[in-house]
C-alpha cells in the first residue's frame, strides 16, 4: 500500500493529524477511480461534506454525468443506425421476394403456354391421322 492508503498507525504518524480525516475519503476516491478505469460510470462519488473535498466531489460527478450522457447518445445513435440497417435489409428482402415471385409467375405462365402448345399439336396430329394423313 502506498502512503496515505492504509489504516495503520505508521501511515497516520507519517501523514500527521489530517490522515485520520482523509484516509476514508481518499480510499473512496481511489476505489471510484478504479471503477472509472473499468468504464463503470454507474455510480457517483461521495467524498463527504468537507469543503476542500466537495469541489473534487462535484467536479467528478459532473464529469461522470457528462460521460453517461455521451454514452447514452452513442448507444441511441448506434440503435438508430442498427434499426435503419434492419429496415433497409427488410425492404431489400421484400423487393427480392417480390421479384422472385414475379419471375416464378412468369416461368409458370411460360410453362402453361408451352403445355397448351404441345396439347394443340397433339390434337392436330391426332386429327390429321384420323383423316388419313396429309393430302
Amino acid at each position: 500500500m502506498g502512503p496515505g492508503r492504509g489504516h495503520t498507525g505508521d501511515n497516520r504518524r507519517r501523514l500527521g493529524p489530517l490522515s485520520t480525516c482523509n484516509v476514508r475519503p481518499l480510499d473512496r476516491l481511489e476505489d471510484y477511480s478504479r471503477k472509472l478505469e473499468d468504464h463503470d460510470f454507474s455510480i457517483d462519488v461521495d467524498l463527504g461534506e468537507r469543503s476542500e473535498l466537495n469541489v473534487i466531489n462535484v467536479a467528478l460527478n459532473k464529469m461522470v454525468e457528462s460521460m453517461r450522457r455521451l454514452g447514452q447518445r452513442r448507444c441511441t445513435r448506434s440503435a438508430t443506425r442498427f434499426a435503419g440497417s434492419s429496415n433497409l435489409m427488410a425492404s431489400v428482402a421484400k423487393e427480392t421476394s417480390d421479384a422472385v415471385q414475379g419471375t416464378a409467375a412468369t416461368v409458370s405462365g411460360l410453362a402453361r403456354g408451352a403445355e397448351d402448345q404441345v396439347n394443340s399439336m397433339m390434337v392436330a396430329s391426332t386429327t390429321i391421322n384420323e383423316n388419313g394423313g396429309p393430302r
